[in-house]
């Protein structure tokens, strides 16, 4: 039962009643570029058609345009075929929405596809590599996996549990295995979670193996372990629970991240009591023994060693998850969160279209300009963001058949309410880009960046932790001040181990 709990837990962040997945550039969707005239464009329809509905890319998203009699609706790819470039029902969302395709890097030309995230990056990156061949030589990466850095980010808490493990004073045998089980219960949060999640795996693993260590003495029945093993659990549950909530305060709060940081510090829980606990062990709970002094005889394991490679290990992991993605990734559209931005509402999209940052790309804020622009032009309308309740007269004469007298009045033909904007940002075409801008929860501001953009949303939280390891680090090692660090010791009288 505890095996069969402990895989469902380990399945819960890939449920699919979380909503949007908490990907690395767009929320709920995962990001295919390919290089212009390489085989894996021509390939791209088949692409298409594999990944199912939903999939936003230049042959899959809709714009409409006013025709003379009404709203009209065509793919982008067909656009200039109806609409001339001078036409003026070419507006700057019309304009301006091709960039979410289409990128120009010092390396090459790019299209652009969004994929929903209905699977985790892995599965996703499998299927591309059957219908689109090697990235390297089909020209074509995914945003959210890069396999060189996710070996590297993988690799590194299983070898950071397995040196731990093996210099660690109270080793028993098993205690390899069980350090090398847990974390490897971290590998698909790695896999399918931003780059900090490698950080928060060396915090929350630096606490939990010396709870496994003394759990493992007590499964064996040395009742000398109880009291430790109370203190290690309090020590794991307090390094989980400050590290989950740093990391979700820096990197922004959803339920699939939450899941996603829960999922393996619950599942290390649960292999712990998986373990059976012997007749001895369940004694020692109840039988209070008299302890001997016995005379401690060195194993021959040196933990501060061990302790020292280890945080190395991390060390180096952690600079390296860092560097890869900047020295591999590239320029591409990404969104980008403002402050005081949080719903749909009139004054949140009126700060978007006023604070929106440059080289920026056309926003949800213009998408209800482009609505209220295209339904407004056969009345004389100009480019605008529509103000809240504003509204568009038409002019009428009426006969009076009494007096015959003909009498002009105004009418109103269209108001821009509460009531058109939550129309208008509810019902996205499937495949368009408002449903990718809508997917995100809040209103973004969507620019071509590279790649420390979309980084810099987990850079706090790791660098963070990069200082505490080698704050360690240093204090192992024995680093400080040349001086005693007695603030005091020009207040005090002088002793034998002071520096005069």
């Amino acid at each position: 039962m505890l095996v069969a709990l402990l895989l469902a837990v380990l399945w819960l962040p890939s449920a699919p009643f979380f909503g949007p997945r908490s990907t690395r550039l767009w929320r709920g969707y995962q990001t295919l570029l390919v290089r212009v005239g390489s085989s894996a464009e021509r390939a791209l329809p088949a692409v298409l058609g594999r990944l199912g509905p939903g999939v936003v890319s230049e042959q899959t998203t809709t714009v409409d345009f006013y025709d003379f009699s009404g709203q009209a609706r065509v793919s982008l790819a067909d656009l200039s075929r109806r609409l001339d470039r001078e036409d003026p029902r070419h507006d700057p969302y019309v304009d301006g929405i091709n960039g979410y395709f289409n990128v120009t890097t010092r390396e090459a030309d790019w299209r652009i596809v969004y994929m929903p995230a209905r699977s985790g990056p892995v599965a996703v990156f499998v299927t591309l590599r059957q219908v689109l061949g090697a990235p390297g030589a089909g020209g074509w990466r995914l945003a959210e996996l890069d396999p060189v850095e996710k070996l590297i980010a993988c690799a590194a808490p299983l070898v950071f549990a397995a040196i731990l493990s093996a210099f660690a004073a109270k080793r028993r045998r098993g205690t390899i295995l069980l350090g090398a089980l847990g974390a490897a219960l971290w590998v698909p949060a790695i896999v399918n979670g931003p780059p900090g999640v490698l950080a928060l795996s060396l915090i929350v693993l630096a606490a939990w193996l010396p709870l496994a260590q003394e759990w493992l003495l007590l499964v064996r029945g040395e009742a000398a372990g109880v009291k430790q093993t109370g203190r290690g659990l309090l020590v794991f549950l307090g390094a989980a629970a400050g590290g989950v909530t740093a990391f979700l305060a820096l990197t922004g709060f959803s339920s699939p991240a939450l899941a996603l940081c829960v999922s393996p510090v619950v599942s290390s829980l649960l292999l712990l009591a998986a373990l059976p606990l012997s007749r001895a062990s369940v004694e020692a709970w109840r039988v209070r023994r008299v302890r001997v002094a016995i005379p401690h005889v060195p194993t021959g394991s040196d933990p501060q060693k061990g302790r020292f490679l280890a945080i190395t290990v991390g060390l180096f992991a952690l600079a390296l998850s860092g560097l890869l993605p900047l020295a591999r990734g590239g320029a591409c559209p990404v969104p980008v969160p403002l402050i005081g931005v949080w719903d749909f509402s009139w004054s949140s999209l009126q700060r978007l279209q006023a604070r929106s940052p440059g080289n920026r790309l056309p926003d949800i804020s213009d998408y209800v300009a482009h609505q209220a622009y295209q339904q407004g032009l056969g009345f004389g309308r100009k480019w605008a963001f529509p103000l809240p309740d504003e509204r568009i007269y038409e002019r009428e004469y009426l006969l009076d058949q009494s007096t015959g007298v003909v009498q002009a009045r105004l009418r109103t033909v269209k108001v821009f309410d509460a009531s058109w904007l939550a129309a208008a940002v509810s019902r996205p075409a499937p495949g368009s880009v408002e449903a990718l801008l809508l997917a995100q929860g809040r209103p973004v501001a969507a620019a071509v960046q590279g790649p420390a953009g979309p980084l810099s949303r987990s850079l706090p939280f790791t660098i963070i932790v990069f200082c505490v390891l080698f704050a360690v680090l240093g204090r192992d090692l024995g680093l400080g001040p040349l001086i005693r660090d007695n603030l005091w010791r020009l207040n005090s009288e002088a002793r034998r181990d002071q520096v005069p």
